[in-house]
Formats: C-alpha cells, sequence, structure tokens
C-alpha cells in the first residue's frame, strides 16, 4: 500500500508537470492564434477601409470619365492612309462603329476632330473634318474643314492609326481656334510681306536694267549696228582709252614739234647774230678803205 502510494503519487507529479506543460503549451498557442485573430481582423478592417476607398475612387474616377465622355463624346481609332493633296484621310471605320452617322443624317455643320497617333503614343492634332461614309459605310472619307496649309499637309503620315473624336471640349477648341487666329495673322503677315518683297525685287530688277545700261554705255554693246557712235559700239571706258590714247600721240607730236621749233628759234638767232657781226665787219672795212690816205710830211 505504501508503494502504491508512492507510485501514484509520483504518477500525479508527472501528469501535473505534463499538464503544466500542456497548459502552458495550449496558453501558447492560444495567445498566437488570438495574435492572428487580432492581425486579420485588424487587416480585415483595413481592407474595409481600402475597398471603400477605392469605390469611392472609382466612382469619382466613373464620374470623371462620364464627364470628359460628355466633353469629348465618343471616339474612334482605326487604321487609315492620307491624301494631303485633297486634304482627305481615309480611316477603316464606318456606320457600323457609329462614325459618319451626321453625314448620313443629313446634319448640317456636323464635324469631327481627328488626331494622328504617334509611334511613341502621343497624339497630333490635325483639325477638323467633314465625315462622309464610303465603300457602302464600311470606310470614312475624313475631309479637312477650314483653311488648308501646305507646310500642315506635308506633315501628315502617308498611313497609319488615327484617333477621330466626336468632339472637343470648349477650353481646346478655343486653344485651337487662338492656333488658327494666330496662323491667319501670320498668313497676312506672309501676305503683306511677299508684297514687299515683289515690290523690292521690281526695284532691283529696274536698278539692275539701270546698271545693265550704264555698264553698256562703259563697255559697249557689241550687238549694236555698226554705223553706230563708237561709244556705243565700243563703250565710253574704250573710247576714252581710244581718245586718250590719241591725245597722248597728239600731245607728243606737238612737244616734238615744239623742242624742234625752239631748237630752230635758237639756231635762226644764232645765224642771225652771225649774220649781223659779219655785216658790222663789213661795214667796217668799207668805211677803212673810203678814207683817204692822211698827206707826208715836209
Amino acid at each position: 500500500m505504501h508503494i502504491l502510494s508512492k507510485l501514484c503519487l509520483g504518477l500525479t507529479i508527472v501528469l501535473a508537470i505534463i499538464g503544466l506543460i500542456l497548459a502552458k503549451s495550449l496558453a501558447e498557442k492560444r495567445n498566437a492564434i488570438a495574435a492572428t485573430v487580432v492581425a486579420e481582423k485588424n487587416k480585415r478592417d483595413k481592407n474595409i477601409n481600402d475597398l471603400a476607398s477605392a469605390k469611392l475612387t472609382r466612382q469619382k474616377e466613373v464620374e470623371e470619365l462620364n464627364r470628359l465622355m460628355a466633353d469629348w463624346g465618343r471616339q474612334w481609332v482605326a487604321k487609315g492612309a492620307t491624301d494631303p493633296q485633297n486634304a482627305q484621310i481615309l480611316v477603316n471605320v464606318g456606320l457600323q462603329q457609329g462614325l459618319g452617322e451626321d453625314a448620313k443624317a443629313k446634319r448640317p455643320n456636323a464635324v469631327v476632330y481627328v488626331f494622328s497617333v504617334q509611334p511613341d503614343g502621343s497624339s497630333m492634332y490635325l483639325g477638323e473634318f467633314t465625315a462622309e461614309p464610303v465603300a457602302n459605310g464600311q470606310r470614312t472619307a475624313l475631309t479637312l474643314n477650314g483653311p488648308r496649309y501646305v507646310q500642315e499637309l506635308q506633315k501628315w503620315p502617308a498611313e497609319g492609326e488615327f484617333r477621330v473624336r466626336e468632339r472637343i471640349p470648349a477650353g481646346q477648341r478655343a486653344t485651337f481656334q487662338d492656333l488658327a487666329n494666330n496662323q491667319t495673322v501670320a498668313d497676312q503677315i506672309i501676305i503683306n510681306e511677299t508684297a514687299k518683297l515683289k515690290i523690292q525685287d521690281n526695284h532691283i530688277a529696274s536698278s539692275q536694267k539701270t546698271l545693265d545700261g550704264r555698264m553698256a554705255e562703259l563697255n559697249g554693246d557689241p550687238a549694236a549696228p555698226q554705223t553706230a557712235d563708237p561709244e556705243v559700239v565700243k563703250g565710253l571706258v574704250e573710247t576714252i582709252r581710244v581718245e586718250e590714247a590719241s591725245r597722248n600721240a597728239v600731245l607728243k607730236d606737238v612737244d616734238t614739234l615744239r623742242r624742234q621749233l625752239s631748237d630752230s628759234y635758237a639756231k635762226l638767232k644764232s645765224v642771225l647774230a652771225e649774220n649781223s657781226q659779219a655785216v658790222e665787219s663789213m661795214t667796217t672795212g668799207t668805211e677803212t678803205a673810203a678814207r683817204p690816205a692822211p698827206a707826208a710830211a715836209n
């Protein structure tokens, strides 16, 4: 009995120790589960808040999209080819997609706005167009509605992807209108400057004609009639050169004659002096011969 009590006591102690260990493990697991539950609850609350915020954001984006759709209207994106010479674009979208309905219904002043989609995804505004269904409504011919600028038409891609919009917001239209007004002013400036340039070209042409006439007077005109004056055929420069050469020759002859005359005059004076001296000598000799001889002394 004593041994059995000891065994029971030992077994009780062992079971107590095991119970304590199990209780501690259970408490730890319970705490871990409680912490996980709290974390998951916080996460759930956060997800609920995020979901509510996302719904609110989505609602705002939907409203913004609707507002933009109301401002921009429908849009069509399709492949197409351009004809800059006729200011047209042929796109592969038609009545089945809703493009060209205004033209079919014969609604006046119905236009669309066309953008060229660039390879990098950006867009280039091409202008305001009228839409006319072709090929039994399978395609649409877009014709530029407004001034046609050659420089702008040359920038159109030969083919590619185009975005056609039903409307453009008023603010954007004002920007395009300002651009069109600036283009009109620039065109008028070009017209004025071109007119001024034409006047200047006329002045230059007139001045060049006058200059050519003066140069012909100076250098001569080989096409002039042979019966024309020498200065017309040979020109004033050559005529003056010839006249100067002739004058120089005459002056040279005159100088030679002047020197000869001077020499002849000096020689004449010398001869006259000699003759005068000779005459005086002859006169003195004659007077001496004619005088009577003196009487002889007794």
